[in-house]
Parts: C-alpha cells; sequence; structure tokens
C-alpha cells in the first residue's frame, strides 16, 4: 500500500514539474488528446479532427522549442507563443487549401507546405533536445543514457498500463455493457497515449538528474555493446570474403549497415559513459572509427544503383546518411566533447533534404530521372542498360501529378508505348542455364462489358521486379493492386490464374480473350487488359506487370 501510494506521489511531482515546465506544451497535448478521443466516431471526426491534430503538432512542437529555450513564462515568452499560434494556424490552413491560391498549382503548394512542416517540426524538435541537453550541465554521453532510460521505463510501463486496460475494458464491454465494440477501448488507449505517454516522452529530454539502476548499467555496459561488437565482426568478416573470392558487394548490404549505424550510434555513445578500465570499453570508445571501412561499402553500394538509375528520394536519402556519418567521425575525431553538435548537423542535413532550393530530394531525383528519360530521344541505337534507365524513369515520373505533365507533354503517345513495352534482359544476374522465358499478352478494351456493374476504376495496376527469381505462390497469393492515383487498393489471390497462363503459353493470346476476368466477391470483378511476366523454367518469377480495371456494383 505504501509502495502504491509512493508511486502514485512521484507520477504527481513528474506532472506538476512537467506543466511548471512545459506548460503550454503540455496543454495542447492534453486537448488534442480528449478532442480527438471524443469525436473519433463523430460525424466531423474526417473533417475537422485531423485539421486540429495537424495544428496541435505544429504548435506543440514549437512550444516545445520556446518553453525549452526559456527559462520561465514571461512577457517574451506570451509573444512567442502567440507568434507561434498565428503561424500554426496558417500553415495548418495551407495544408488544408481545397483551392487554386493565387493560380498557383494547388498539389505542387501543398506538397511544398507538407516538406516546410516537416522540415520546420524536425527543426525546431531538434533544437529544443539539444537546448535541453545544454541546461542539463552534463556530458552528452550521460545525457543520452539518462534520456533512454527514461523512454524505456516510460514505454515499458505505457505498454504494461495498454496491455491491462485493454482487457479491462474489452471483459466490462462484453460482460456489462453486452457489446463487443471497439470505441471505449480505443478511447481509453488514445487517453493512455495522450494523457501520460506522450507528457513523459516530452520529459524525458528534461529531467536527466535520475539515478541510473543496476540493471541498466549492466545492459549498457555488457549486453549491448558485446551484441554490437558482434554485428562489426560478422561485417569485418564480411569484407574479407568479398577481398578474398573478389565477390561483388550485395545489394542488401547497404541497408545492413545503415541500420548498424542507426542502432550503434546510442549504444557506443551510452556505453562510453560509463569509463572503465576494461576491454570492453576501449572497444567501444573505438568503434567509430572502425565503422570507417563500413562508409566506403556503403559508398560502391548506393553509386552503383544510383549510376544506373539515377537519384530517387530513397537513393538521396542514402547519399545523405552517409555525409551524416562521415562528419560524426570527423567531429568524433577532432573533439569528443562537441560531438552534441551532431543534432545541429542533422537540424541541417534534414532540412537541405527537404525544402532548400534547386539542391532537395524531390528536385534532384526530378533532374536525375528527367535526364534519363531524355534518352530515349538523345540516342538512336539503345543498349539494354538504357531501356532499363528509361522505363524505369517513365514509370518514375507519372506517379506524381506534375511529373507526369511533363512527361505527357515531352513524349507523344507512341513514344510512350514504345517504352512502356522496351523488352531488355533485367536478370543478367541468372544462370542463364534457367531458360528464363517472357510472356506478354494485351486484349482490346475499347468494347469493355460492364453489364451488372455501376462503378469502373480505371488503371488498376500491379508490377515488381525481383532481383532473385520468387515462387509464384509467394508472388501471387496475396497480391496487391492499386489505382494510379492511390486513391484505391486491393488484394487478391492470382495464383491459380497464373499458373493456368503459363500452361498456356503456347494459345495465350486466344486463351487471354476469353479468360481475362477475375471475380473478387459479389459485388467487385477485376478485368485484366494487361499482363506480362518473365518466368524460369522452374516457374519461378522475376517480373510481372499487370493492368487492367476494376468493376464494382
Amino acid at each position: 500500500m505504501i509502495r502504491i501510494k509512493e508511486i502514485v506521489r512521484n507520477v504527481e511531482d513528474v506532472f506538476k514539474n512537467l506543466f511548471s515546465k512545459f506548460t503550454i506544451t503540455t496543454i495542447v497535448i492534453f486537448l488534442a488528446t480528449i478532442v480527438y478521443a471524443i469525436l473519433v466516431d463523430s460525424v466531423v471526426f474526417d473533417d475537422i479532427v485531423p485539421k486540429y491534430i495537424q495544428f496541435s503538432v505544429i504548435f506543440g512542437v514549437g512550444s516545445f522549442f520556446l518553453e525549452s529555450i526559456t527559462k520561465s513564462l514571461n512577457k517574451k515568452r506570451i509573444i512567442g507563443e502567440f507568434v507561434l499560434f498565428i503561424f500554426s494556424i496558417i500553415l495548418t490552413y495551407l495544408l488544408n487549401i481545397t483551392n487554386d491560391l493565387f493560380s498557383i498549382d494547388k498539389d505542387m503548394f501543398v506538397n511544398y507546405v507538407l516538406r516546410f512542416t516537416v522540415a520546420y517540426c524536425i527543426c525546431l524538435a531538434t533544437f529544443a533536445i539539444y537546448a535541453n541537453f545544454k541546461k542539463s550541465n552534463i556530458s552528452f554521453e550521460e545525457y543520452v543514457t539518462k534520456v533512454c532510460l527514461n523512454v524505456i521505463k516510460s514505454s515499458i510501463i505505457f505498454i504494461v498500463l495498454s496491455i491491462g486496460l485493454a482487457i479491462i475494458v474489452l471483459v466490462f464491454s462484453y460482460l456489462i455493457l453486452n457489446t463487443d465494440e471497439y470505441l471505449l477501448n480505443l478511447r481509453i488507449e488514445v487517453l493512455l497515449l495522450g494523457l501520460y505517454y506522450i507528457p513523459k516522452l516530452v520529459y524525458s529530454f528534461y529531467n536527466v538528474k535520475g539515478e541510473i539502476n543496476n540493471f541498466f548499467k549492466f545492459v549498457v555496459k555488457t549486453i549491448l555493446p558485446s551484441l554490437l561488437i558482434i554485428a562489426f565482426i560478422v561485417i569485418y568478416l564480411y569484407i574479407a570474403k568479398i577481398i578474398l573470392t573478389l565477390d561483388v558487394p550485395s545489394n542488401q548490404i547497404f541497408r545492413i549497415i545503415a541500420g548498424l549505424f542507426i542502432f550503434g550510434l546510442p549504444i557506443w555513445t551510452m556505453a562510453t559513459y560509463f569509463k572503465e578500465d576494461n576491454k570492453l570499453y576501449k572497444i567501444c570508445k573505438n568503434l567509430p572509427y572502425l565503422f570507417i571501412p563500413f562508409i566506403f561499402l556503403q559508398v560502391y553500394s548506393i553509386a552503383v544503383r544510383i549510376v544506373n538509375n539515377g537519384f530517387t528520394e530513397a537513393r538521396y536519402l542514402c547519399v545523405m546518411l552517409i555525409i551524416f556519418e562521415i562528419i560524426y567521425i570527423a567531429l568524433y575525431f577532432k573533439n569528443k566533447e562537441k560531438i552534441a553538435n551532431i543534432l545541429i548537423v542533422f537540424v541541417g542535413i534534414s532540412t537541405i533534404s527537404l525544402i532548400v532550393p534547386f539542391i532537395n530530394m524531390y528536385k534532384i531525383s526530378f533532374y536525375s530521372q528527367f535526364n534519363n528519360l531524355k534518352i530515349y530521344k538523345e540516342k538512336e541505337d539503345l543498349t539494354e542498360s538504357d531501356k532499363q534507365k528509361i522505363q524505369g524513369a517513365y514509370y518514375y515520373l507519372i506517379y506524381d501529378a506534375n511529373s507526369e505533365e511533363i512527361v505527357n507533354n515531352y513524349l507523344n503517345s507512341d513514344e510512350i508505348y514504345n517504352i512502356i513495352n522496351f523488352e531488355y534482359d533485367k536478370y543478367n544476374e541468372y544462370d542463364k542455364e534457367d531458360n528464363i522465358k517472357h510472356m506478354s499478352v494485351k486484349v482490346n478494351d475499347e468494347m469493355l462489358n460492364i453489364q451488372g456493374y455501376n462503378k469502373i476504376y480505371n488503371n488498376i495496376n500491379s508490377d515488381d521486379f525481383f532481383s532473385g527469381a520468387k515462387d509464384i505462390d509467394a508472388v501471387f497469393k496475396n497480391l496487391k493492386f492499386t489505382t494510379k492515383s492511390g486513391e484505391y487498393e486491393f488484394s487478391i489471390d492470382l495464383r491459380n490464374m497464373v499458373k493456368t497462363y503459363i500452361e498456356h503459353e503456347d494459345d495465350i493470346n486466344e486463351y487471354f480473350k476469353n479468360n481475362n476476368r477475375v471475380i473478387i466477391d459479389e459485388n467487385r470483378c477485376l478485368v485484366i487488359t494487361y499482363f506480362s511476366i518473365n518466368y524460369t523454367n522452374k516457374n519461378l518469377i522475376t517480373y510481372f506487370s499487370i493492368d487492367g480495371y476494376l468493376l464494382e456494383k
């Protein structure tokens, strides 16, 4: 009983201090939580609530920043909060405009506002964390360790409470209210999230005065560094294998090393806080230097993909991650005491990637892919590599409305048809004994029969290319289709149909005309108008593309 009172008193003290330090931030979180919980099943949920949540996030992050850099509530802070409040309203309005603004393309404008908002929130949140670190007057290693401890403790309590409350509410709803509705449970979980977990996470970056318990010390000093070192050893063995066998690095190596850095950085930072004269500590201290050879693997891996296929947003971010890693190691080498400045570097990289004109990830990707597309008109004899670049660039560009318009102005319908139907050897990694076959068939859809259906969704598509061959059952068991705009999607089992098509490869054109419809359920039917597939003599799939219509009653 005494223990429960101590826990309750501790929670009360935490929230008193939280409210005292982050007054406006806490109020914003509480109000957003309550509004969401109350209106989750209302008629205004899809219209008003998302806008209010957007505003709360924007204003809440701004308040967190302002309250982190100021000591107490004063006239300047009140003015700052008012400015942030007005600015947050403006941003929320611009994110949700329904009409063209000053003759500006609405979609393009809203997309840029969204990117600006994300950059704005990332920057202010990071600066707020940096300000709290500076005010703590402790080392960066200690700050990271105590913040992580706070987050882990809060997360464990949240998970336990979340599961416990879910069970209690479900039993109560079923036995007392005689209903299995999920809404009451959803509301309780939302309240727990917003009234406890999120405020505790915010407070975690400020309250770093507590002691670190022995269990967490053991995990941070011994368990996590040991696992990290083993991961390093595995990558070094892989490097040795590449050197000895002269093998080409796997495409997956970038993701593995990126994950190793993202999870490894906080681990070796925390481990070096506990300064001890042992081998494990000395190794942890040198892990950033031991990471340097991995960067060369990353550079090779991403450079090959960029050279072969150009930039995309994902590849751009990969390059930025490499730059971030290099700067981190340089800062670590020059002055470990100022390694916290890596947070400022993170702000700069995020800003460049999202919103800086001409060099953000969207512009660079567009320029790169459009240059690949231009190869179609600039070269007479196209190599297989050229065709792959051109087709990849076309599909990349048409998924954005603004880019699609540029593509349609640049290419005529015949040129687009040729690009879509390029045939080239995408599978040069395969053993030629696998005997890869290609099947492509199309029906004239000008006289589409929609009898018995009321709606039609155009441009239904599903396609994929695998770096390794896959079994038919794995690929087509639960195949997802989407409209070109992404407004509608569904999944369907096409295993039997694909197997039947392969069995009729000799007469596929005639067979396809009468067997291109798939009944999804009593209300929907998929009509396939284009089917293209590459498969081995073992019926393993390396590539497929399916286009069609969806009919709905």
